[in-house]
């Protein structure tokens, strides 16, 4: 398994469009895969209306619980399109102790955060 700062991290995927859960969740399970995380949790929300995410918001219950966590997702675009969003996204995992893992763009907090996150 994967470690950052000595602490072993754990992987939860969060995925996100009703068209193309399946993709989804086949491109983030290869990249799991390829780097020796181990999945804890899917979750996945099917709207497209963001005031009808209950799996993100239940991602972001599980994080709070679960530091050295990385939430693995195939692209920025599922978490959010709002940078301010995202900022605050990133914010929150950062409190965390936690991850994000953007396939799409090749973002990868693990690798940025690593002096950052004790």
């Amino acid at each position: 398994m994967q470690e950052v700062m000595g602490k072993s991290l754990e992987a939860v995927v969060y995925i996100r469009n009703p068209n193309l859960l399946d993709n989804q969740l086949n491109v983030c399970a290869d990249f799991v895969e390829v780097n020796d995380l181990e999945t804890k949790r899917i979750f996945m929300d099917s709207s497209e209306d963001e005031q009808e995410w209950p799996q993100f918001n239940a991602l972001k219950d599980y994080i709070e619980t679960h530091p050295n966590t990385v939430v693995v997702t195939s692209s920025t675009g599922r978490i959010s399109r709002d940078k301010t969003d995202m900022y605050n996204l990133l914010d929150f995992l950062k409190s965390n102790k936690c991850h994000l893992v953007c396939i799409e763009e090749k973002m990868d907090t693990t690798i940025l955060w690593d002096e950052i996150i004790e």
